[in-house]
């Protein structure tokens, strides 16, 4: 059976009790502070790392940047599109955290085999536990976005067939 975007299980409401569009706007806010604030590090504007002989390069904090603002903006397109109830204006950040999704993965390796060996071993145990966590909660709101996808996707569904039926 081929994947298809719309089979997966949905979720019927978020964490904490709150309707699946709360969490779907919650979530959406904080993406987009998610991709604001690596702008407000001294030390990432300069380069540096919080750890001596870490320095990343030049390109590689552009390329990151590049990708803190594709998500910011597309946060708010999602968050339009929430409150709009238009689901196509969730696809392109649903899409763009799918694949930034392996892009992290691979990227949380190499951090996690770097803090092995240049830093210390409890530091790379920090680092397995920081990015299962982070893997957790960026698959766990990518479900929630998804699920309102869906839900709005069913919603508009139901209203043409029944505005055809009427």
């Amino acid at each position: 059976m081929a994947f298809s975007f719309e089979s997966t299980k949905t979720f019927n409401s978020c964490c904490c009790g709150c309707t699946l569009r709360t969490g779907a706007i919650i979530i959406a806010v904080l993406s987009m502070l998610n991709g604001l604030t690596p702008f407000m590090d001294k030390n990432q504007k300069k380069g540096k790392n919080k750890f001596e002989g870490l320095e990343d390069p030049a390109w590689f904090q552009t390329v990151f940047n590049i990708g803190y603002i594709i998500t910011s903006i597309l946060a708010i397109i999602m968050l339009i599109g929430i409150l709009k109830r238009r689901k196509n204006f969730m696809l392109p950040w649903l899409y763009f955290i799918a694949f930034y999704f392996f892009i992290a993965c691979i990227y949380s390796v190499y951090v996690v085999i770097v803090l092995f060996i240049k830093v210390s071993v409890t530091m790379g145990i920090a680092g397995i536990v920081g990015v299962v966590i982070g893997v957790a909660l960026l698959v766990y709101f990518w479900l929630i976005e998804h699920s309102y996808y869906i839900h709005l996707k069913e919603e508009e569904e139901t209203g043409r067939s029944a505005n055809y039926t009427a």
